[in-house]
């Protein structure tokens, strides 16, 4: 089995995983949101987008530092885990302690306090993240894709039980500090014959970690800024209902954004070795990530923007009509995401992750910035706008930067294809056939097309994914 395949296999089923789990996520969020309706969903998202910020403080970015370690380092494995582990769990508790006491500070409702107290709880169980990481390196992403689809089914189970039941939301919190102990039971049942967790407090192997992982610990928490930050500043300022209907827009365009995470994080272990023994093919694999992601990001978005009025409509109800206008400026966004993924993990992998301060820093800034000045007069569409521009920024910076300039010259060269090609057949199915879901059956094939004939896809990749399908 070659690595090509062994990478592909891999990133098939990462995305076949998070498919799952998202199509089960937007099937809870359909009738989560249906029965919350717009004020008690953003309610919702609003607890979750701030539990987020915190978050942070639990991984402190040592999940990707172990991929790193463990892809270089396989004998320490059992270290690596056992001793991540029991960190996590200590930090864990210094996020549930900080989170709860900030929230008490606030002007929230003594109702949203408590729900938030409750949710937090959930953050305990997180260290069962850190399995993940054994199966990332060894390429065996369909044990994490079973275990996320078992998770999503009982979680869909269990709302629809409640939801049967006309639970308050107080109820579905509970739920998910409850799920969140199942899924630990799960990953770590399919995870006992690939690791055994030396349990151990090691203060020199815990002081290695934080020093490699506290820039990453940074970057996620001015990723969290520029993803989350919206829906907090959106409740403060324009209330729950707000929240709601631009969250239903949210989660549809992050379903999008599953592609180019599940690629590069499949390759991520490979590009960490490749720096190390072959530049060569490390330059390669980055070049071939931008162009197979745009030639499938693109129109993937252009065929979302295509089909977002009756998408919406399908999935939530007339009630979420308003999240339109979110919807259609947001979906562009997924085409700036698939360059912070690629140079995130980028520099993570040539121990250039100090560098991502600047890049996510700068995002995350602009994103502040903007929500402020535009949430007040234009609200969800605002926020939207606020993250399209922001999430270039990144990009933008990363043109200049000395150790990213070379990728991402080659990085907005693989946009033009796909834009054009995009931009062509989904103007001519529009204008032909509408806004509808027939119209993604024409746009497809031309854009197929048309993708071949200005050389977007050229024999060579014909030749790669042979081999891949072929096993060769």
């Amino acid at each position: 089995m070659t690595l090509v395949y062994r990478i592909a296999k891999n990133t098939a089923f990462i995305i076949l995983g998070n498919f799952i789990a998202k199509a089960i996520g937007l099937a809870v969020a359909f009738f989560l949101a249906r029965y919350l309706k717009p004020s008690g969903f953003g309610t919702y998202s609003y607890i979750f987008a701030y539990l987020g910020f915190f978050g942070i403080i639990s991984d402190m970015g040592i999940r990707e530092i172990m991929v790193r370690e463990i892809a270089r380092h396989p004998e320490r494995t059992d270290e690596l885990i056992g001793v991540g582990m029991i960190l996590r769990v200590f930090l864990s508790i210094v996020a549930v302690i900080l989170a709860s006491a900030i929230v008490a500070v606030t002007n929230n409702s003594l109702e949203v306090k408590q729900l938030i107290w409750l949710a937090s709880l959930g953050m305990l169980f997180s260290f069962s993240a850190l399995y993940k990481v054994v199966f990332q390196v060894k390429l065996k992403w369909e044990f994490v894709t079973l275990c996320d689809t078992l998770d999503g089914i009982i979680k869909l189970s269990v709302f629809l039980l409640l939801i049967a039941k006309k639970a308050p939301l107080s109820y579905f919190i509970v739920a998910i500090v409850l799920m969140s102990m199942a899924s630990w039971g799960i990953i770590a049942f399919f995870s006992r014959g690939f690791v055994k967790p030396k349990w151990k407090i090691s203060f020199p192997l815990w002081k290695e970690l934080i020093k490699n992982s506290w820039p990453l610990a940074i970057t996620t928490f001015f990723i969290i800024i520029y993803n989350r930050i919206d829906q907090v500043m959106l409740f403060q300022m324009k209330g729950n209902k707000e929240v709601g209907l631009y969250s239903a827009a949210v989660r549809l365009v992050e379903g999008l954004n599953i592609i180019p995470f599940a690629f590069v994080g499949s390759v991520y272990p490979v590009m960490s070795r490749f720096f190390k023994s072959e530049q060569d093919s490390f330059e390669k694999t980055v070049f071939l990530s931008f162009r197979y992601l745009m030639t499938v990001i693109v129109p993937l978005a252009t065929a979302l923007f295509i089909i977002a009025a009756p998408l919406i409509h399908l999935i939530y109800g007339r009630d979420y009509a308003g999240s339109n206008g979110a919807f259609l400026v947001l979906v562009w966004s997924a085409v700036w995401v698939c360059f912070i993924a690629i140079t995130h993990y980028i520099l993570n992998a040539t121990n250039k992750q100090n560098l991502n301060f600047y890049l996510t820093g700068t995002t995350a800034g602009m994103n502040v910035l903007l929500n402020f000045l535009l949430i007040p007069s234009f609200g969800i569409v605002g926020a939207s706008i606020a993250t399209l521009i922001s999430y270039g920024m990144g990009p933008l910076v990363g043109g200049f930067l000395p150790a990213t300039r070379h990728y991402f010259r080659k990085g907005f060269r693989s946009i033009t294809r796909p834009f054009i090609a995009s931009l062509l057949s989904g103007g001519i199915s529009w204008k032909v056939f509408g806004g509808n879901f027939y119209t993604l059956i024409p746009f497809m094939i031309m854009y197929g097309i048309l993708i071949w004939v200005i050389g977007g896809i050229n024999r060579e990749d014909l030749i790669i994914w042979k081999k891949v399908f072929n096993r060769e």
